[in-house]
């Protein structure tokens, strides 16, 4: 945040933090100040400043974090506080007007609040630092920085005797003027900030992540980016494909068949679901037998009859197998701004989602085998992400993550060909057999910033052709992707 040459960027003086903290609690606009609200900010506050970020002005993070927690009482707050703001009431409206009335309305704002309040106890303070830190960063606003130690000492005082001291320091004239220009600039930053939190930091607090160290988060980040960059040249929806009308499912599960069309007549049999509610007249509340208990027994009840025709939801299970020797995918290519490995865990949650989109008419399952032949387990860090990122499905039985030698994922392949259509795809840092009878197989090679996407029905298919028709790797990744999740159609 811009605000000019004589701004405050390193606090590093008692005096000059409380008088800081000071024009922040002054300025508040949601709730007055008390000494249990005064101790939930600092430590809020502490969070931020322990993370080397800048932090915004005292009294926006304390406005925020009212907001978030539903600890508003804005009509009390602005009796107390407007008639001592130390900046114009022309300048207060516009940051009530445009900041906070944006924060009380914002859909994204409010999801991101809705996980934080999800959080235990214990970690809500770092959720709630967390949620301000990436709303500073998507509004690309700058603040100051702070000495943790003089924090310390300041937040160890009796919250009381604090709270009246800040709450009654006079404040020097160019504290008011600092004030003034911050409030400016944020007010313009909200205007023209299209959103208020991205969808990473959605995901993030909405799955317990926020909290975690800041490798696992960065990890998951990029993923997820590097998964929507990917995706983002699929069309909505899919292409037209060959003909499979050589498939035909012999094994057909009673959960995968559902009757549909409407109902056709009316019969005297039927189950009670589809009874006409007209009938339901002939029943009496005292006498027993009545005329509906007659009819049921002679079969002259009505029910609607429904149509026999039945739809067929075909089964599709696709596994996605990552070697062992991906390991040698953790570099980056000047290129590119993601590691190999992270764009291949991109690729492989762009392409999950992308079948779970255009395939809605079957039952989808994907198995994400990690090989485990070796007495060591393999890429565990990618497989703790590849479970975060597929929370929600792992939930309902749609992904699955887990740890198989070839010969298990050999027979769990063979198992599912009885009763699904299946498919499979092989990540690898170098060749590698994969004897999969029966299974239609893709590998995807990860040896240079392009992957190299083959068949093993087919001639290959990317590497030299698309490295030929351009020369941006991500590009090349794409052209990976759209290949794969098309031939699998």
């Amino acid at each position: 945040m811009s605000t000019g040459d004589d701004t405050p960027r390193d606090l590093r003086d008692e005096s000059t933090v409380l008088d800081w903290l000071a024009a922040g609690v002054i300025s508040l606009r949601e709730t007055p100040p008390t000494p249990e609200r005064l101790a939930q900010w600092l430590d809020v506050l502490a969070a931020v400043v322990a993370s080397g970020s800048e932090v915004l002005p005292f009294g926006v993070l304390a406005d925020i974090v009212s907001i978030v927690v539903g600890d508003v009482s804005p009509a009390v707050a602005r009796r107390c506080t407007l008639e001592n703001h130390p900046v114009p009431a022309t300048l207060v409206r516009r940051y009530e007007d445009h900041v906070l009335g944006r924060l009380h309305v914002d859909p994204a704002f409010q999801r991101g609040a809705a996980a934080v309040c999800r959080y235990h106890k214990g970690d809500r303070v770092r959720a709630l630092a967390y949620l301000v830190q990436q709303l500073q960063r998507q509004i690309g606003l700058e603040g100051v920085l702070l000495s943790p130690g003089v924090l310390r000492g300041i937040a160890a005082r009796n919250h009381v005797v604090l709270c009246e001291e800040l709450a009654t320091r006079p404040l020097p004239a160019l504290q008011s003027q600092w004030l003034g220009l911050q409030l400016t600039t944020l007010c313009r930053a909200f205007r023209h900030s299209p959103e208020l939190l991205a969808p990473e930091d959605l995901f993030e607090l909405e799955r317990g992540t926020a909290v975690k160290s800041f490798g696992q988060r960065l990890a998951l980040r990029q993923t997820l980016q590097a998964a929507r960059q990917l995706a983002a040249v699929l069309p909505s929806q899919p292409p037209r494909v060959r003909s499979r009308w050589r498939d035909v499912p012999t094994p057909i599960a009673e959960e995968d068949q559902y009757p549909v069309g409407g109902y056709t007549s009316l019969s005297t049999r039927g189950s009670i679901e589809s009874l006409l509610h007209s009938q339901l007249a002939y029943m009496e509340r005292d006498e027993r037998p009545d005329l509906f208990d007659i009819k049921f027994l002679r079969d002259e009840l009505l029910y609607f009859s429904r149509d026999d025709n039945q739809f067929l939801r075909p089964r599709r299970t696709v596994f996605l197998v990552l070697h062992p020797s991906l390991v040698a995918a953790r570099v980056k290519d000047s290129a590119v701004p993601f590691q190999r490995i992270i764009l291949t865990l991109g690729l492989i949650t762009a392409a999950v989602q992308t079948w779970m989109a255009w395939l809605t008419t079957e039952a989808l399952h994907f198995e994400i085998v990690f090989l485990d032949d070796g007495p060591r387990p393999s890429l565990p860090q990618e497989r703790e992400l590849l479970e975060t990122v597929f929370s929600t499905e792992r939930d309902v039985d749609v992904v699955r993550v887990r740890r198989l030698t070839s010969g298990e994922l050999e027979s769990l392949c063979e198992q599912t060909t009885f009763r699904s259509r299946c498919h499979a795809v092989q990540f690898s840092s170098e060749p590698a057999e994969l004897p999969l009878a029966g299974v239609p197989l893709d590998s995807v090679l990860v040896t240079g910033p392009i992957p190299e996407h083959s068949a093993q029905d087919a001639a290959l298919t990317s590497t030299t052709n698309v490295t030929e028709l351009t020369s941006d790797p991500l590009q090349g990744w794409q052209a990976c992707l759209r290949e794969l999740v098309v031939r699998s159609l």
